[in-house]
């Protein structure tokens, strides 16, 4: 009977660990996605407190502080959204930062710059939930 317990213990073992490399690329795969998904929710949340940060010069009125793209993209990274417009007679760009994870009301600022790439003005849209 204790050979028996034995034997079947070692197959266990023995088919288990094929069953492992049958599907190692799979959970490799799944090991990929994991890492991923950490990476991604790294990226959402240092892009959220640098718009935080934004909300807080603009509530201070103090973002004229940041006169130019380059200060911008250093202080609050990239945008979620670029478009290049004629405004009050003058080619230049709005960029638009948001939280990471857009809602219909979500909270933004939109920041005009000349085609120069000095900062022209900002406007602030309030959430419509607060």
């Amino acid at each position: 009977m204790k050979e028996n317990i034995i034997m079947v213990m070692a197959g266990l073992v023995l088919f288990s660990g094929c069953a492992k490399l049958a599907h190692l690329d799979q959970l490799l795969t799944l090991k990929e996605l994991s890492e991923e998904g950490d990476a991604l929710q790294k990226h959402v949340e240092e892009h959220d407190k640098k718009f935080d940060l934004m909300l807080a010069e603009v509530k201070a009125d103090t973002l004229k502080t940041y006169p130019d793209e380059k200060s911008f993209l250093a202080a609050f990274g990239e945008p979620v959204y670029k478009k290049t417009e004629r405004k009050d007679g003058q080619d230049g760009e709005v960029w638009l930062y948001r939280q990471a994870k857009h809602t219909p009301d979500a909270e933004k600022v939109y920041v005009y710059f000349n085609a120069s790439g000095n900062l022209r003005e900002w406007r602030h849209v309030p959430s419509n939930s607060r």
